[in-house]
């Protein structure tokens, strides 16, 4: 009998080494579980960061999109004022034109100051001839 409780405590002795080996695992996986928790942790707050990063250069590009529906309009209406301004333009360079062909015709038949004492000077030589013709 004292052999077979020799043989129980041996078993149990190895049952209990074997159950401290395995304690001792527990252990270790308990710990590779918290390091991987305190990681995942980390990677959930930077993950969290991200995320108002994103959503604040979300904001900020509909901010610009705004910005640019707005320039754009602007320009559209840029755009219709230049070439309103160039109707404009094109009909008053046609004005300019037709008052400069004008004006050129008036240059070639107006009496100039030359012509004008010209006259003068043969208007005075028969005056000076209708007088030697009447007192003569």
């Amino acid at each position: 009998m004292e052999r077979k409780i020799d043989i129980i405590i041996q078993k149990l002795d190895k049952i209990e080494d074997k159950l401290n080996e395995h304690s001792k695992i527990l252990y270790n996986h308990s710990e590779i579980l918290n390091s991987h928790t305190e990681i995942l942790t980390s990677h959930s707050e930077m993950l969290n960061s991200h995320t108002e990063m994103l959503t604040s250069h979300s904001q900020i590009l509909k901010h610009h999109d705004e910005q640019l529906k707005s320039h754009g309009d602007l320009l559209h209406q840029l755009i219709k004022n230049v070439a309103a301004t160039n109707a404009k333009l094109n009909e008053l360079s046609g004005k300019v034109d037709k008052n400069t062909k004008d004006i050129e015709a008036i240059k070639s038949t107006m009496v100039t100051t030359v012509d004008l004492q010209y006259f003068d000077r043969k208007i005075s030589e028969h005056d000076r001839e209708i007088m030697k013709i009447k007192l003569g």
